[in-house]
């Protein structure tokens, strides 16, 4: 029943446009309760019946209960006089403030079981274009544009839904279909309009295109690639708008605590669940193959509520922010064209404490109050206006094969209205307090996090147990793994290695003595340790360099015989005679070198042309002058030096595995290629670059090799030099028998032919003679004693 207005003022003129920081709110509690989202209907107990005169009692009867006299309505809103009003449940109105669009009660109107309708959104419960209640944390979203007319909606990349006859399914670049990617058909050669309307590809999202419909777009591109800029945009400006913010309102400095501008500043928050979806639905567009078109229209109206919601956070803090802050944001992202927005609904608290802020925002604001309550007008109620989407279920939309998406970018189920934008952006489905976890589910999270408590328990201990084994490694064991499995570098040291040398142990070396002097076991001399750790140190320490570099030399060279040996397949080494021995080192194939019929064969052959460098030991080289790298001259012998070690690498195990661990590597060298190049000094050919390309493969292939067999390989050391090479004289006829073969290059006497430089023991001068008796070498002091002393020990 309609009320007649009660005599009073007459209402106040409109609010007029003034300074944030001038509007305030009042603190004091309303005197009776406010007008929820969903209130319960009031209790009211009828009085008692007077007791009949016909009863037997002989009391007289109670008297009745006053009732209270009802409390004088109030007026709604204050200095605002309201447009128009429709009824709700409950004996609730809402009170249209600033607008003249009259919404009905999602409550009664809408169906139970939310569908996707026609045009893929949601009736009445749509939160991009329905009125929703207000949440002061994302005040901000009653900025969000809505479309200014029916076309806008339907054709406008914005608000618009795909068609899936303007659109044909795209491929990759092998020709396969992407069920996903739709592109124009436009593009895809079928008839198109003769005229197309003007389109900005800048800005696909500016109302200028709002009556461009999808298939006349001039952009050669498919549709998820149209949204990619604007998206990078709109992400970038939002982090801009949240910095100035943040500065902005620092500590709160300079605001005063009755204003509504301090009020916002505390309650409202940034809008990252919108910017997350945002970004995650174009993803699944571009990237994920959506299996039906209607997960295809979901994912697309989930990534146009984000948009809308993200640029409504924009749009919002360029009219909240300071002016100085304000005047940078506008700088940064322009000028934009000022459109409709979606209406906010308030009630109870809020009212008294929003309405006149958001009016001064020109936000369109509806007020929900207690008939009970507020006085209402009875001429302003009207019926409620159709909302702004359809409201038909689409029985293609609603069917779903797979649900590829988030479930909260579907159609709500089982949820009310007011609860639908809590449930999108954040997640719940119903609120905290109503939710009670059932005993089944309890104890699988308690199972869950029993199995997650041990298995953090043991990854501890097994990191302790790793640093306790590896201190010299400052990583876990497991990302070590993943360092040494991903890192090009590593991953060709660690080639083949399935478990971490453990570090903690003691290192497995003997030390040797004179009863170890046993020649009957020959492989004792390829251990990796020369003369065992002791003896090697006392041996660096002796005072003569020469004598000192020719026994570690000369231990090198045997323990690189017996591991370029080591290398050859074992299948081979037997095959030709070379049979295992088992040591406490493990089970290898070291030959006796004193046995002409394992020296004789080609594997061991091989490996002492390698060592020895392809000359004889003689008294002129002093030392067996092996080749070496540095050398800058390619002659015969060189390359043949290449040939043999290239030629006994292909033995191993190993080559097949490491050609298919290494085929995507462009400059290396398959088993096939490298000895079709190393099968005579003649294929090498004279480039000098080329030789050294190909030095640097096969010199990688041997350490490969040696990480395969599992040790380390063996260095080649350079022949050192004595000391009558150090100082050359002119009297070079004096010296030429004591020069070693690389002294010899350097000056100039390097016989063409290797038969030659060979001199007769004749002809050779003694050692006093051609140096004298103050160039000899001085005599080792007592203390220290002679090498063969140290060797007897």
């Amino acid at each position: 029943m309609d009320r007649a207005l009660p005599p009073g003022p007459p209402p106040a003129p409109a609010l007029a446009r003034k300074s944030l920081s001038g509007l305030k709110f009042k603190k004091k509690s309303v005197t009776s309760s406010n007008a929820p989202l969903d209130p319960a209907l009031p209790s009211q107990h009828p009085p008692k019946r007077p007791a009949s005169p016909s009863a037997s009692s002989s009391r007289e009867p109670q008297a009745p209960t006053p009732v209270p006299a009802p409390k004088p309505l109030k007026k709604l809103p204050p200095d605002s006089p309201p447009r128009l009003a429709v009824k709700w449940r409950f004996g609730t109105s809402l009170v249209c403030i600033n607008t003249e669009y009259v919404p009905g009660d999602p409550g009664l109107l809408a169906r139970e079981t939310v569908h996707m309708n026609d045009d893929g959104l949601w009736g009445w419960q749509e939160i991009s274009r329905q009125p929703q209640p207000l949440e002061p944390s994302m005040l901000y979203l009653t900025f969000t544009r809505v479309p200014r007319s029916e076309s806008e909606a339907m054709f406008s990349t914005e608000f618009g839904v795909p068609q899936q006859e303007d659109t044909v399914c795209g491929t990759t670049v092998n020709g396969r279909a992407r069920p996903n990617v739709f592109y124009l058909r436009a593009e895809s050669g079928l008839p198109r309009q003769d005229k197309k309307p003007t389109v900005n590809p800048k800005n696909l999202y500016s109302p200028v295109n709002a009556q461009v419909p999808h298939k006349t777009l001039e952009d050669p591109t498919d549709l998820t690639k149209q949204m990619e800029v604007p998206i990078k945009t709109l992400e970038s400006n939002m982090m801009s708008a949240l910095e100035l913010f943040r500065a902005a309102f620092k500590d709160n400095r300079g605001l005063d605590k009755s204003s509504v501008q301090y009020h916002v500043t505390c309650k409202v928050k940034p809008l990252f669940g919108a910017l997350s979806m945002m970004r995650h639905s174009w993803g699944l567009m571009t990237w994920q193959g959506l299996e039906s078109w209607a997960d295809y229209v979901a994912c697309m109206r989930a990534h146009q509520r984000s948009h809308l919601f993200v640029d409504a956070y924009i749009e919002f803090l360029e009219v909240f922010l300071p002016p100085a802050y304000s005047e940078r944001l506008r700088e940064r992202v322009g000028r934009r064209e000022k459109g409709a927005r979606r209406r906010v609904i308030l009630s109870g608290k809020q009212t008294e404490i929003y309405l006149h802020f958001l009016k001064h925002l020109e936000v369109p604001v509806y007020a929900l109050v207690s008939e009970d309550e507020y006085f209402v007008p009875g001429p302003i109620y009207w019926q409620h206006q159709p909302p702004h989407c359809s409201v038909v279920p689409s029985l293609k939309f609603s069917h779903f094969p797979v649900r590829d998406l988030p479930l909260t970018w579907y159609a709500p189920e089982g949820i009310a209205w007011n609860y639908v934008e809590a449930v999108v952006l954040h997640g719940l489905a119903h609120p905290r307090s109503s939710i009670k976890a059932s005993q089944k589910h309890l104890k699988l999270y308690a199972a869950v996090e029993k199995k997650s408590d041990a298995s953090k328990k043991r990854k501890l201990d097994d990191d302790a147990k790793f640093q306790e084994q590896h201190p010299g490694v400052d990583l876990p064991a497991d990302l070590y793994r993943l360092q040494a499995a991903s890192s090009p570098t590593l991953q060709r040291s660690y080639d083949l290695k399935r478990d971490l040398r453990d570090e903690s142990e003691e290192p497995l070396y003997e030390e040797w003595g004179q009863e170890d002097w046993d020649m009957d076991e020959f492989y004792r001399y390829g251990h990796p340790l020369l003369l065992g750790e002791a003896r090697t140190k006392y041996c660096r320490k002796h005072p003569d360099k020469e004598l000192r570099d020719g026994i570690l030399f000369c231990f090198n060279s045997l323990c690189l015989l017996f591991w370029l040996i080591e290398l050859v397949s074992p299948a081979r080494l037997e095959a030709e005679g070379i049979p295992a021995v088992w040591h406490i080192a493990g089970e290898h194939h070291t030959p006796n070198i004193r046995e002409m019929e394992e020296c004789n064969a080609e594997s061991v052959y091989l490996a002492f042309d390698i060592v020895m460098g392809g000359f004889d030991v003689c008294r002129t080289t002093w030392f067996p002058p092996i080749y070496t790298a540095s050398d800058e001259h390619w002659d015969n012998h060189c390359k043949q030096w290449l040939c043999n070690l290239a030629k006994l690498l292909l033995m191993t195990d190993g080559v097949d595995a490491l050609d298919e661990r290494l085929k995507r590597d462009w400059e290396w060298l398959s088993a096939s290629e490298l000895a079709m190049r190393t099968s005579s000094v003649e294929a090498l050919g004279d480039d000098t670059d080329a030789m050294e390309r190909l030095e640097e493969h096969v010199l990688l292939r041997y350490y490969l090799a040696s990480f395969q067999s599992g040790q380390f390989p063996v260095k080649f050391l350079q022949v050192p030099s004595p000391r009558h090479c150090e100082s050359l004289t002119d009297d070079m006829e004096k010296i030429t028998a004591l020069l070693c073969h690389r002294c010899h290059r350097h000056a100039g006497l390097e016989p063409g032919d290797p038969d030659e430089g060979i001199w007769d023991k004749e002809d050779l001068a003694d050692e006093e003679d051609l140096l004298g008796e103050e160039n000899l070498p001085d005599e080792v002091p007592d203390d220290e004693g002679s090498v063969d002393e140290h060797m007897d020990e």
